[in-house]
């Protein structure tokens, strides 16, 4: 099971087309093309390379424990589709970003809320889809194993119509599953 470094990584880079659209929205709102010499294009090249540096370390990472977890033996009641959240993703996170308007906001409310935000992520047991394994083929299902008290969430490559496809896994967090091949 990875460590809270790697559950940290997992949320950062999860939010990273969030930072990548903040860069656009941006570099079109806040540049001013006549003085190159201007900050404004260089905070947008700042988060597009946290955004690209966030996306390879989780690669890496996902990388590594794909290769190096124990894979478990479950058994499954119920199997259901997660993939839906996706289109969630887009309306509430990118899509207001496109109206987004720097100047009435104050800045360090935003810094604490987000602050916030990654240490509940970081420190609980929520868990959200990671857009980065969806654009890599991957599904999200939410999975009733027998014996246990929560439901997971598993990620697959494979879609999944019926819970008795579902045999063996690697836990990846304390509610997060990874079905290989």
């Amino acid at each position: 099971m990875a460590n809270r470094f790697q559950k940290l990584i997992y949320f950062l880079s999860a939010e990273s087309p969030i930072l990548i659209m903040f860069a656009l929205v941006w570099l079109i709102e806040k540049s001013t093309w006549a003085k190159p010499i201007s900050i404004s294009w260089k905070i947008s090249v700042l988060l597009l390379i946290v955004s690209i540096l966030l996306i390879i370390i989780f690669n890496r990472s996902f990388n590594y424990g794909k290769k190096n977890l124990q894979k478990i033996h479950v058994t499954c009641s119920d199997i259901s589709g997660g993939d839906a959240w996706i289109v969630a993703y887009i309306i509430t996170y990118l899509l207001p970003l496109a109206e987004f308007q720097l100047g009435g906001i104050i800045k360090p409310i935003i810094g604490i809320v987000i602050v916030l935000l990654l240490m509940t992520m970081t420190f609980t047991d929520f868990m959200t889809p990671h857009p980065i394994l969806y654009l890599r083929g991957y599904h999200f299902y939410s999975l009733d194993v027998e014996g246990a008290h929560n439901d997971y969430h598993l990620v697959s490559k494979k879609r999944l119509k019926r819970a008795s496809d579902v045999k063996e896994v690697s836990q990846i967090f304390e509610f997060l599953l990874l079905r290989q091949g």
